[in-house]
């Protein structure tokens, strides 16, 4: 079964980054996951961010 292990934040918004819809998609993969933030506009209005996370033990690390 499913446990939670950490709480994903958006590293440069602590609170998910306001309205940017951070966890809107999500899509796993062994011990990496891949968060998207769609109306994050950090490159543009509309442009949306993905976030992937690599598993390292109990750890979740940022990756890019």
């Amino acid at each position: 079964g499913w446990s939670e292990q950490a709480k994903l934040e958006a590293p440069e918004a602590p609170d998910g980054g306001d309205g940017e819809h951070f966890g809107g998609s999500v899509a796993i993969h062994g011990n990496t996951v891949i968060v998207g933030a769609y109306w994050d506009d950090d490159n543009g209005r509309g442009s949306g961010s993905g976030y992937v996370f690599v598993r390292n033990g109990g750890t979740w690390i940022h990756q890019a």
